[in-house]
Order: C-alpha cells, then sequence, then structure tokens
C-alpha cells in the first residue's frame, strides 16, 4: 500500500521536476499554473507535439512566472529591498531565455504570410477550385 501524501497547495521553495502534477486540483494557483503550462504547450503544438525536454521548460516557465507575481507582490506593498529585486531581475532574465528556447518569440504576422503564400497540402488541391476561390 503506497504511504499518502498529500497534495500541495504552495508554490515549493524551489522548483521541482513535476510539481504541477502534485498540485492540489481545487487551489486557485493550480488554475493559474495549468492555465500557463496548458496554453504554452497549445502555443508549442499541443501535448502530442511537444518533446519532454519542452514540456519541463514549459513547467519551469509557469514555476518562474509564479514566483515573480509573488515577487512583484511584495515589491508593491514598500519598501524596495535590492535583494528582492536582484531575484527579480534575474528571474525576468530566466523567463526572456526560456520563452526565446519555447518559439513563443515569433513573429505572428510572419506565420500568417507564411500560411498565406503557402503551397495548399494535398487535401486543399484535391478539393478542386480555381486560383480565385471559385469552383
Amino acid at each position: 500500500m503506497r504511504k499518502y501524501k498529500p497534495k500541495l497547495k504552495n508554490l515549493p521553495a524551489r522548483y521541482e521536476a513535476g510539481f504541477i502534477g502534485r498540485m492540489d486540483r481545487r487551489a486557485d494557483l493550480t488554475r493559474r499554473l495549468l492555465y500557463t503550462y496548458d496554453s504554452i504547450t497549445a502555443d508549442c503544438g499541443g501535448a502530442d507535439a511537444v518533446p519532454h525536454a519542452k514540456r519541463c521548460l514549459i513547467e519551469r516557465f509557469a514555476f518562474l512566472e509564479e514566483f515573480l507575481r509573488r515577487i512583484e507582490a511584495e515589491l508593491v506593498k514598500g519598501e524596495v529591498n535590492p535583494e528582492l529585486l536582484g531575484r527579480w531581475v534575474q528571474g525576468v532574465n530566466s523567463m526572456v531565455g526560456l520563452t526565446k528556447l519555447l518559439g513563443a518569440n515569433r513573429d505572428r504576422r510572419e506565420s500568417v504570410l507564411d500560411a498565406l503564400y503557402s503551397d495548399p497540402g494535398p487535401d486543399e488541391k484535391e478539393k478542386g477550385g480555381n486560383d480565385d476561390g471559385t469552383s
């Protein structure tokens, strides 16, 4: 019989691989983390298209986003602590790097233009029709 492990209700003090899966799904924090994770996974082509290494980076991104949200809440409360501000800067720089690795820095306009001017796939060719959109 497996020993019962209570679900996490708070963000771990340090990143732990798979922490989102161990979170209490009823908590608002978990919903925010899952929303971020699912959104980025969808942007990267969906769960089936995202390899394990990229999923790990996405989970780290979700952790960092929440970590930075907490630091920002502390900074807004009052006196700016140089150590806290330094952690925030490091976190933002890490998020920028992860964004680049995940491919979220692509220009959406370029993607639309690529789609407009690309050759139609085999399914589109089978439908027939003229270049002007009429059948």
